[in-house]
């Protein structure tokens, strides 16, 4: 009887253990792939949620994005806040695709790469703040020049 229960235990903390090897394996590819897209400068991120900076948070879902080719953003973000200065054009998104003035990438944290982006566009001036971690999870934080600040949450479409 003691024999069979310590089988069972040996067999249960090695099923365990091979599973935490899996998840290990899975995590470092994810990361892998994330660096790998980060450092080719083609990626696309979908949003989650917003936080605005005078509102509660809201789930938004998966249809809003941010994405990187090149040189160039590709932005269509719902935004809630107030506008300071707005033009005849502008809209209450910041939906636009646009060449980038800057784009610089600093790896800040062992799991996190940071991602500064400038863009102008004939409504407004944005600094976008990217930390994407290496499990595909990120965190966005847009300052434009004419309206209040907001950021965002999502994941990194793999």
């Amino acid at each position: 009887m003691l024999i069979a229960l310590v089988s069972v235990l040996t067999a249960c903390a090695t099923a365990q253990g091979i599973s935490g090897q899996k998840q290990a394996e899975k995590a470092e590819q994810v990361s892998t792939t994330v660096q790998r897209m980060l450092n080719a400068k083609h990626f696309t991120l979908s949003v989650n949620n917003m936080h605005p900076a005078s509102a509660s948070s809201k789930y938004v879902g998966g249809e809003f994005f941010l994405e990187v080719k090149g040189d160039t953003l590709r932005s269509y973000l719902p935004y809630f806040g107030t506008v300071y200065r707005s033009s005849y054009n502008a809209g209450n998104a910041l939906d636009f695709e646009q060449k980038m003035e800057s784009f610089q990438q600093v790896r800040k944290k062992k799991n996190c790469t940071t991602i500064y982006i400038s863009v102008r566009t004939a409504e407004d001036f944005f600094k976008y703040t990217l930390n994407i971690f290496d499990n595909g999870r990120f965190d966005l934080y847009v300052q434009p020049v004419h309206r209040q600040p907001i950021s965002y949450d999502g994941e990194l479409k793999l």
